[in-house]
């Protein structure tokens, strides 16, 4: 879990680590919540390149493999999506993430039945167009999969700061899009029963006149075509009232919450890493996509014909063999690089302050006579049999100039065995 000041720090054991003991290849690892976002991670990647590939290539008249590939994985992403709307229901909408999430695999959903439907279209050019329409509607997902990245970035201070940042924003944001609208349909109401004859087109024209004043490029013309008086009269005031009034209000939503996450980023940013942590504690062996989808047809059925034990046995060998790659990866970690890790982990745990009271920086005749065993006589002091208990005193009869610069001389000794100290007490500790 993440320390005072935002650096995150995993809880160890007590133990030795000798890992020993633990089996090689351990399906358990794949639970620690520290690879499964790291699991999380390469794959929503992975699935970006993907996507980006399938967009980017020429539009056929039937989906290639890597397009196939591509609903694979969403059909994987929905179904996970349907069982945490089951679970949480409606609490499931109150993140922005996961209503962005809902948005995206809508969107894909529909860019599939296009694509479905295009297949069974026996009309050439018909077909071509449903096409065109399928593969225009994925161009639009670009921006939410990139938007996306920034959520499964979260677990890194910086990123996670953002992404509550920009959460929040967007929820202003809302509000004030009600309000925007609010005032369209009004003043959309009061140019419809400005016009003096009736047109069909009336409501669109209404409706991009009022965009384009909002969006700085107003058409007064336009405006006087409905009323040569009161036409101009009202277009400056929705202008005034959406750009100055309405605008103004924005700036300081955003203003607003900008400065109190800012303000206390520290804790909004320990609550998020903390929310997320349970999550991936809490999803235990939950398979990503699209795994869980060769699990939910291999795996299930097994349900009905075997005990509950035999079930998970089965899920467990399951789990085992699909992330084989991964295991070894974790266990080669945990007994090399991870291993070091955590050893410098225990080491900086103790706390700055507890090394400063452990470690002695002026040497007793003690402490002088174990550095010289270990150093070979190397660096040992003729005068080492004059300190004790951290005094020192020159001999007797010295003259005052050699005393000083004997003393000096000592000191200077005594801060560098000092500093050789810690770093022989450091090097005893990662050890």
């Amino acid at each position: 879990m993440p320390d005072d000041d935002g650096r995150i720090v995993y809880t160890v054991d007590e133990g030795d680590g000798d890992l020993r003991e633990r089996a090689f290849i351990n399906a358990d690892r794949l639970v620690v919540p520290k690879y499964q976002n790291i699991i999380n991670i390469i794959l929503s990647l992975f699935f970006l390149v993907l996507y980006s590939v399938v967009v980017n290539q020429a539009r056929t008249a039937a989906p290639g493999l890597l397009e196939w590939f591509v609903y694979i994985v969403v059909a994987g992403n929905v179904v996970d999506e349907l069982q945490q709307i089951w679970k949480g229901g409606l609490f499931y909408f109150y993140s922005l993430w996961n209503c962005l999430s809902f948005l995206i695999y809508l969107i894909f959903t529909g860019a599939f039945t296009l694509r479905i439907v295009a297949l069974m279209t026996l009309d050439s050019e018909h077909r071509q167009q449903l096409n065109n329409t399928a593969f225009d509607v994925l161009s639009t997902l670009a921006i939410f999969l990139w938007m996306r990245v920034l959520s499964i970035l979260d677990s890194w201070r910086y990123f996670g700061s953002y992404a509550i940042i920009l959460q929040s924003m967007f929820k202003d944001g809302i509000i004030f899009f009600f309000l925007l609208i609010w005032v369209l349909l009004g003043f959309s109401q009061a140019f419809l029963a400005l016009r003096s004859d009736l047109q069909h087109d009336d409501f669109k024209k209404i409706v991009g006149l009022l965009i384009q004043g909002y969006l700085s490029s107003p058409d007064f013309e336009l405006a006087a075509d409905f009323h040569p008086i009161l036409g101009h009269i009202l277009y400056v005031m929705f202008i005034f009232i959406s750009v100055v009034i309405l605008q103004s209000l924005l700036f300081s939503l955003f203003a607003t919450s900008f400065q109190n996450v800012i303000d206390k980023s520290q804790a909004e940013y320990l609550t998020s890493f903390t929310f997320k942590t349970l999550s991936l504690l809490e999803a235990g062996y939950d398979l990503p996509s699209p795994f869980n989808l060769i699990g939910l047809v291999l795996l299930t059925p097994l349900r009905l014909f075997f005990s509950h034990r035999t079930y998970r046995h089965a899920r467990r060998r399951f789990i085992t063999i699909t992330f084989l790659p991964v295991l070894l990866f974790i266990a080669w970690y945990e007994r090399g690089p991870g291993r070091r890790a955590l050893a410098q982990l225990r080491f900086d745990s103790q706390g700055e302050t507890a090394e400063e009271e452990d470690m002695p920086l002026h040497p007793t005749t003690r402490d002088l006579e174990a550095i010289e065993r270990i150093l070979g006589h190397r660096f040992a002091s003729k005068d080492a049999a004059g300190l004790e208990d951290g005094d020192v005193s020159g001999k007797s009869g010295t003259s005052g100039g050699e005393a000083s610069k004997a003393h000096g001389e000592t000191l200077e000794r005594r801060l560098a065995i000092g500093k050789m100290m810690d770093m022989l007490a450091a090097i005893d500790r990662k050890n």
